[in-house]
């Protein structure tokens, strides 16, 4: 586990905070001495009652929401998945007036339609 979060860490930078559950790799004292030695800050919800996370619970009832609305006809789950990722990364917040990709990296994603505004 440790390994794969190194990776996102090189390719994106240290977060300030991770949440996660308090499950078993990520209450290790492995993991744990890995994000203090990185200046991570931990919050840990319960594992077996995810409902006491809020945040977390309201991403998942938007993501099977949009799923279940998905307009595409054809293609997988993934393609599905990947619309939506789009669609999602693309959109503005209400109260940050920023897209997640901005917020993350700075910079907007184009997506396909802005190929018709370059002829």
């Amino acid at each position: 586990m440790i390994e794969i979060i190194k990776l996102l860490f090189c390719r994106y930078g240290l977060p300030k905070t991770l949440f996660s559950d308090i499950g078993r790799t990520f209450a290790s004292i492995e993991f744990q001495t890995f994000l203090k030695n990185n200046g991570i800050y931990h919050i840990k919800t319960s594992p077996y009652f995810p409902s006491s996370n809020g945040q977390a619970e309201r991403c998942v009832q938007t993501f099977e929401d949009a799923m279940r609305q998905a307009k595409v006809d054809f293609g997988s789950r993934d393609y599905k998945l990947q619309k939506l990722l789009m669609q999602f990364s693309k959109t503005p917040d209400s109260t940050t007036h920023l897209s997640p990709a901005m917020m993350f990296s700075g910079r907007d994603i184009h997506p396909r339609l802005n190929l018709l505004c370059l002829n």
